[in-house]
C-alpha cells in the first residue's frame, strides 16, 4: 500500500508539473549561451479548431535565471513600452493520420508581426514545437555589452510546449 500511495504521489506531482505551457527562448553570444522562459499565461490549443487561435505573453514574465541577463532581456525586447508578445495560429493542420501538426503562426513582439511555418508534434494533452527566429525579424538590434566584447548572435530559437485538446 506504501508503494501505492507513493506512485500516486508521485504519478499525479509529475503529472501536474509537466502542464503548463512554456515558451523558451535560446540565444548564443560569441561567449556563451542563454536561455530564458516564461511559463506565466494560460491557453489550451484546440488541435480540431478551424479558426486562428492566439494568446499573449508578457515579457516580464521572460525569467533567464540570471537577474542581470534577465533585465537586459527585457530591456532588448522594450517591456516598458511594449509589454506584451503574442502568437496566433494563422493554420493548424494534421499531417496525415499521424501526431504531427503543420502550423502557420505569426509571432507579434514590438508592434512587429512575422508568419512561421512550424511542425508541432502532439500527444493530445501537450503541443510541441520550435522555429529559428532572428532579432532582426523583428526590428531589434541584438546587443552587445562590454563595449562590444560579448555580442548577442542574431538568431534565436523558439521552443513551444502548448497544452493542447482535441
Amino acid at each position: 500500500m506504501k508503494h501505492l500511495l507513493y506512485f500516486l504521489f508521485y504519478f499525479a506531482a509529475t503529472s501536474l508539473s509537466a502542464q503548463t505551457n512554456t515558451l523558451v527562448i535560446l540565444g548564443k553570444t560569441n561567449v556563451n549561451t542563454f536561455k530564458c522562459t516564461n511559463t506565466g499565461f494560460n491557453h489550451v490549443v484546440d488541435l480540431d479548431s478551424k479558426s486562428a487561435q492566439s494568446f499573449s505573453l508578457a515579457v516580464d514574465d521572460f525569467d533567464c535565471r540570471n537577474r542581470m541577463m534577465t533585465a537586459d532581456f527585457r530591456k532588448t525586447l522594450h517591456a516598458d513600452t511594449h509589454p506584451k508578445m503574442s502568437v496566433k495560429f494563422i493554420k493548424l493542420r494534421k499531417i496525415n493520420t499521424s501526431n504531427y501538426y503543420a502550423a502557420q503562426i505569426e509571432v507579434r513582439l514590438m508592434n512587429r508581426a512575422k508568419l512561421y511555418d512550424v511542425t508541432f508534434f502532439s500527444d493530445d494533452r501537450v503541443l510541441q514545437g520550435s522555429k529559428t527566429v532572428k532579432f532582426s525579424d523583428f526590428g531589434i538590434t541584438p546587443p552587445k555589452r562590454m563595449g562590444g566584447t560579448i555580442q548577442v548572435k542574431d538568431t534565436l530559437d523558439l521552443s513551444f510546449s502548448l497544452l493542447a485538446k482535441s
